[in-house]
C-alpha cells in the first residue's frame, strides 16, 4: 500500500510546555475522503491516542508528551513519523491519500548491483529536430522556488545500461537529449532514483520537469572513508538526505552522553561518525538510497536504517537501550574471578515484555505468512511445544513466541541487545545467544527470564545443551593461559549456576556438539578437544584442521579437514581418535568459519555432514554430496546452487532435503539420490528451514516467517537438529 503525503509544519514561539497539535486528513484515490477509519498514534510501540475519522477524512489531536510518535491508518497502514520535543509547540498538518490497489504507486527503484553503465556526458548539450529524440530539462528548486545550482543531475535508461549525465545551471536547469518512448530513472547528487521520467512515443519534442529540491543544510569533512558532520540546521530533511536522530539510553532510560555512533553503507565503504550530547542524542543527515548498520563502540550490528528506497523528504528517530562503553568496560574490569581466571559472577542483561507485539498473520492456502518489521536475517525457526520460536530479525531485539493454531502471538520480548541466534529449545526452556553479548534463558511457556549472562563482546557461537546443562564458549578477555582466551563453559539450564569452566584456544565452530556423555568442540583455528559432559575433564586434544563442525555417531566421529590445501572428508575412530577412512571432496577449501559477517559465522555450517541410513550427506559449494565411507566413494552429487554457507542438510523418511538458490527446498531419495520432491518457497532464504508434524519453517530477510504444511514426515524442529546439535538422524 501506498501513501502520498502533503506536509505543512509551523512551530510557534518556544514554551515550557511541549504541545503539538495535528491535523490529518486522509483522501481517496478517486477524490473523495476516507471516512470512519480508526487512526491512533503510538509512542514507544504503544497505543497513546485512537480516533475516528469523520466524514471529512480527518482527525485532530494534541500531543504533550516528548517523544517520537507514529501514526497508522486503516488497518494499521504506517502514515509518517513525528517527534515532540519538550517545551516547544507546534502546529502540524498533513495529508495522506489511502492507495490500497496501488494507483498512484510510483514504480520500483531498478537493482543496478553488478551493472556497469555507459556514460554520455550531456552538460552542455544542444537540441536539434531528430526523429526518435527530444530534449529534455530538469529544472530544480527549493521550497522557496529558489534554483538549486550546480548540482549533478543523471537520466539514467536501466534497459540499455546507459547514463545521460549533465548539471544544473544557474536556473536550476540540466537539460537532456534522450531517446523517446521509453522511461528512465532520475538520480540527483549521487542519489539513485530520486524520481522516475516517462517518454511518450513521439518524433520530437522538448519538455520541461520540474523537481524540489532543497540540499542539506550542515557543516560536513570526510576523512578517508568516515564522514563527520555537524551543524545540522534542517531537521525535516532534505531532498537527497534524510534527518535521523538517534537517542541511546541506558537500561534505566537515561541518556548516554560522549557515546560513538557508526553508521556504515552497506553498499560502499562510507561511514557516517557521530557522538551523543549530554542528552543521548546523535544527529545525522543520511544519503538517501542505500542502507545503514548501526555500530557503538561495544556492540556492532544493532539496528538497520532502511533508506534505500526513500525520495524526497524523510525524517526519523530511534531510540536505542545500550548497557553503555564506560559501564561495560568498568564492568568487565571488576568481573570476579578465581586464581585460575575463571568469571565466578556474570551481569545480568534485562529484558522487556512486548505489550502490543507487530505481527501480523496472513492465512494461506497451505500454511500461514507472517509478517513482521524488516529488520535483517531472521535464524531458523525453533518449533517446541506447539509453538513457533523465532527473532524479529537480526538487527531488532524482539524475540516472539508465535502460536500457529489460534494464529496469534504466545508472547514476546525485547531482550537487551539485537543480533540473536537460533533458539535452543531443551526442557521447557528456550535459549537465546546474541552476537553482543548475552545469553538468556527463557520460561518456554511465558516467556519469563530465567537468568541472563553477560558473557562477552561478541559471542559467535550458539549454546548446546544436553542432561540439563548448557554448554556455551564466550571470549575471557583475558589470556590467563597461553595461547588460551576461550573459555568452554557449562550451567544448569533452570538455574543458570556455573557447573565449571574449561579453557579453549580458539572460538567453537558454530556451536559445540555432544554426544553420549563428551563435547566434541571443533575451533575455527583447526583444533579438535574432547571434553567429559560432567566435569569438564579433557579427553582429547588434537592439534588439527577441523574446517566444520564434527557429526558423532557411537563408534565414529566424522569431520571435514584441510589435508595440504584439499577439503577431505575424514572418518575417525572414537574411542582412539585414528583416522580410518577419507574421501577426497575437492582440491580447494570453499568456506572459512572465521570469515563472513556476524549472522554466517553464528550459524555455519561449511561442509559438515548428515549421518542418515549408514551414508553422509554434506554441501561443498553449489553440490549436495552423498559419502559412502566404507568404500570411500562419492556415491551421487546434486547441483543445488549457491546461496551461502550456513544451509543445511536434513534427513528422514528416507529423504534427504537441503535448501537451493532458486528459492527451493528440493527432497531428494536418500540411496539413489533422485529428486522426489520440490517446495518453492517464494523468497530467498539465508538460515536453514525446519520441520515437525509435516509442518516446514522458513524464514527471509524481509520481515517474513512461513509456516506451511508439505507432503514430507520430517523431524527437525530446531537449527541443528535437537539441542545437542549432532547431526545423526535415525527414523
Amino acid at each position: 500500500m501506498r501513501t502520498l503525503a502533503l506536509l505543512l509544519l509551523l512551530i510557534l514561539p518556544f514554551s515550557s510546555i511541549g504541545q503539538m497539535e495535528i491535523t490529518v486528513t486522509i483522501r481517496t484515490t478517486k477524490g473523495g475522503f476516507l471516512s470512519n477509519a480508526k487512526t491512533e498514534f503510538k509512542l514507544n510501540e504503544q497505543t497513546v491516542q485512537s480516533q475516528i475519522t469523520n466524514s471529512s477524512g480527518k482527525v485532530s489531536y494534541t500531543l504533550e508528551e516528548p517523544g517520537n510518535y507514529t501514526f497508522f491508518y486503516q488497518d494499521g497502514i504506517k502514515g509518517f513519523d513525528i517527534e515532540v520535543k519538550e517545551g516547544r509547540r507546534g502546529q502540524f498538518s498533513k495529508t495522506l491519500t489511502y492507495d490500497p490497489e496501488g494507483v498512484f504507486a510510483r514504480p520500483a527503484k531498478a537493482n543496478r548491483s553488478g551493472m556497469a553503465f555507459r556514460e554520455i556526458d550531456q552538460k552542455n548539450v544542444r537540441f536539434s529536430p531528430q526523429t526518435g529524440k527530444c530534449g529534455y530539462q530538469i529544472v530544480l528548486k527549493n521550497l522557496r522556488g529558489q534554483p538549486g545550482v550546480n548540482v549533478p543531475v543523471d537520466m539514467v535508461h536501466i534497459a540499455s545500461k546507459t547514463k545521460y549525465k549533465s548539471r544544473t545551471d544557474s536556473r536550476g536547469m540540466a537539460k537532456f537529449f534522450v531517446p523517446t518512448g521509453t522511461n528512465y530513472e532520475v538520480d540527483v547528487d549521487g542519489v539513485e532514483a530520486a524520481d522516475f521520467i516517462k517518454i511518450p512515443p513521439i518524433k520530437y519534442g522538448v519538455f520541461t520537469h520540474e523537481m524540489p529540491y532543497e540540499p542539506p543544510k550542515m557543516t560536513q569533512r570526510v576523512e578517508g572513508d568516515s564522514i563527520y558532520q555537524s551543524n545540522i540546521n534542517q531537521t525535516d530533511g532534505a531532498s537527497t538526505h534524510a534527518y535521523c536522530k538517534i537517542e541511546l539510553v541506558n537500561y534505566s532510560r537515561e541518556g548516554l552522553a560522549n557515546e560513538m555512533v557508526y553508521l556504515n553503507d552497506v553498499n560502499s565503504s562510507k561511514v557516517y561518525v557521530g557522538k551523543t550530547n549530554e542528552d543521548g542524542m546523535a544527529e545525522f543527515m543520511l544519503k538517501n538510497g542505500t542502507q545503514y548498520v548501526m555500530h557503538l563502540s561495544l556492540e556492532r550490528d544493532v539496528k538497520l536504517i532502511k533508506l534505500d528506497q526513500t525520495r524526497g523528504f524523510k525524517t526519523m528517530g530511534m531510540t536505542h537501550m545500550y548497557r553503555g562503553t564506560e559501564a561495560i568496560q568498568e564492568m568487565l574490569s571488576n568481573r570476579k574471578r578465581d586464581e585460575k581466571g575463571f568469571i565466578q559472577k556474570f551481569d545480568e542483561t534485562p529484558i522487556e515484555k512486548i505489550t502490543d507485539p507487530k505481527v501480523e498473520t496472513k492465512s494461506l492456502s497451505n500454511g500461514l505468512e507472517l509478517s513482521m518489521e524488516e529488520n535483517g536475517k531472521i535464524p531458523s525457526v525453533t518449533m517446541a511445544e506447539g509453538k513457533m520460536y523465532f527473532s524479529e530479525g537480526f538487527y531488532s531485539k524482539n524475540f516472539y513466541a508465535y502460536d500457529p493454531v489460534r494464529k496469534r502471538v504466545a508472547w514476546a520480548v525485547k531482550l537487551g541487545e539485537s543480533g540473536a541466534g537460533a533458539a535452543v529449545y531443551s526442557d521447557g526452556v528456550i535459549l537465546i545467544n546474541t552476537y553482543s553479548c548475552t545469553l538468556y534463558a527463557l520460561e518456554a511457556s511465558t516467556g519469563k527470564l530465567l537468568w541472563s549472562k553477560y558473557l562477552a563482546n561478541t559471542l559467535y557461537s550458539n549454546p548446546s545443551v544436553k542432561d540439563g546443562q548448557v554448554i556455551v564458549v564466550y571470549d575471557n578477555q583475558m589470556a590467563v593461559e597461553k595461547g588460551k582466551p576461550f573459555v568452554l563453559a557449562n550451567f544448569d539450564l533452570k538455574t543458570g549456576k556455573i557447573n565449571w569452566q574449561k579453557f579453549l584456544s580458539e572460538d567453537a565452530i558454530a556451536s559445540p556438539v555432544l554426544a553420549d556423555k563428551e563435547i566434541h568442540v571443533a575451533s575455527v583455528n583447526g583444533q579438535y578437544e574432547v571434553f567429559n559432559l560432567k566435569d569438564g575433564a579433557s579427553k582429547k586434544n588434537v592439534t588439527g584442521n577441523a574446517v566444520a563442525s564434527p557429526t558423532i555417531s557411537k563408534e565414529e566421529i566424522f569431520l571435514t579437514i584441510d589435508e595440504n590445501g584439499k577439503e577431505v572428508f575424514a572418518v575417525y575412530d572414537r574411542k582412539t581418535f585414528q583416522k580410518k577412512k577419507t574421501v577426497v571432496i575437492a582440491d580447494s577449501l570453499f568456506a572459512n568459519a572465521e570469515e563472513g559477517a556476524c549472522f554466517e559465522r553464528m550459524h555455519f555450517q561449511g561442509s559438515r555432514s548428515v549421518r542418515y541410513k549408514d551414508l553422509n550427506y554434506l554441501i561443498y559449494g553449489s553440490d549436495l554430496l552423498c559419502v559412502d565411507t566404507k568404500s570411500e566413494k562419492i556415491l551421487w552429487k546434486q547441483s543445488i546452487g549457491f546461496n551461502g554457507d550456513i544451509r543445511a542438510v536434513a534427513a528422514g523418511n528416507n529423504r534427504v532435503w537441503v535448501q537451493t538458490d532458486k528459492e527451493n527446498i528440493m527432497f531428494y531419495d536418500a540411496i539413489s539420490g533422485k529428486q522426489v520432491d520440490a517446495i518453492n518457497t517464494m523468497y530467498t532464504i539465508y538460515a536453514p528451514a525446519t520441520s515437525q508434524s509435516k509442518k516446514l519453517c522458513y524464514s527471509d530477510d524481509k520481515g517474513k516467517v512461513f509456516i506451511q504444511q508439505i507432503r514430507q514426515l520430517l523431524n527437525c524442529p530446531q537449527w541443528g537438529l535437537d539441542p545437542s546439535h549432532n547431526l545423526v538422524y535415525g527414523e
